[in-house]
């Protein structure tokens, strides 16, 4: 899976940022937020990645780009999925990049639909799933 902290800083120094306190006040978010999602204390909520990745000029599919795609795979290749969700994976491994950015778009759509509460949790069902298959 993407290490949030790490990409986040390196998408700062792409975008010439040299501190926190620029990128929370570019985002619009606390300065406390910012710092627990990079010392890997917090998962940011939906709207708060959203907010940070329009702060660093980039959509949430650049900001997850190849690594999160590639991450995704990987994990699925090692758990017990069934003949059915192999034959989905493949398929899902043969599409173009782009296809594959916009598929994993439309899951973030749809989470950050839900209420906060609703995104914490199911954030922390998968973060929960990949500790145990890691």
């Amino acid at each position: 899976m993407i290490d949030i902290p790490k990409r986040i800083k390196e998408l700062s120094e792409k975008r010439g940022l040299s501190s926190i306190n620029e990128l929370s006040r570019l985002a619009d978010i606390p300065q406390s937020t910012l710092a627990t999602i990079m010392l890997g204390k917090t998962s940011p909520r939906a709207d708060t990645l959203e907010r940070i990745a329009s702060a660093l000029n980039v959509t949430m599919a650049e900001f997850f780009a190849d690594d999160f795609v590639s991450g995704i795979i990987n994990h699925a290749e090692k758990m017990n999925l069934t003949a059915k969700q192999l034959a989905a994976l493949e398929a899902y491994k043969k599409m173009p990049l782009t296809e594959q950015q916009t598929r994993l778009t439309r899951v973030w759509d749809k989470l950050k639909g839900l209420p906060a509460a609703d995104q914490e949790a199911l954030l922390r069902i998968i973060d929960s799933l990949a500790s145990v298959h890691r």
